[in-house]
């Protein structure tokens, strides 16, 4: 699926991409962590880490798309690399997320 991506002309899409990218992951992390509320604010924000990356659902569709003529060479590489960015993003959002409520979990509790 990855060398139907057009190399030629990535940094035209590269804008495109990078702010769709940004969407991708704002839009999951809320709403994702909207859905997991009810358990706390910690395990939303987990939650909605989690559930970052876009996966091969997307790919796979995209591929679809691209063979049945819908979608062009040019989004079908900008759906590609936002599905690479927000997977190799993830960890990097969930061990931030996990480390700064864990790090208020430890702050000492006021007593009034």
């Amino acid at each position: 699926m990855g060398a139907k991506v057009g190399f030629a002309n990535l940094w035209d899409v590269a804008p495109l991409a990078i702010a769709l990218t940004v969407v991708a992951i704002l839009s999951k992390l809320i709403g994702c962590s909207l859905g997991a509320i009810r358990r706390g604010e910690r395990t939303a924000l987990i939650v909605g880490a989690g559930m970052v990356p876009r996966g091969e659902v997307g790919i796979v569709v995209a591929m679809i798309g691209l063979n049945m003529g819908t979608i062009g060479v040019d989004i079908y590489s900008v759906i590609v690399l936002v599905s690479i960015a927000t997977t190799i993003y993830a960890p990097f959002l969930i061990k931030t997320v996990i480390r700064a409520e864990s790090r208020k979990d430890k702050r000492p509790q006021r007593r009034y």
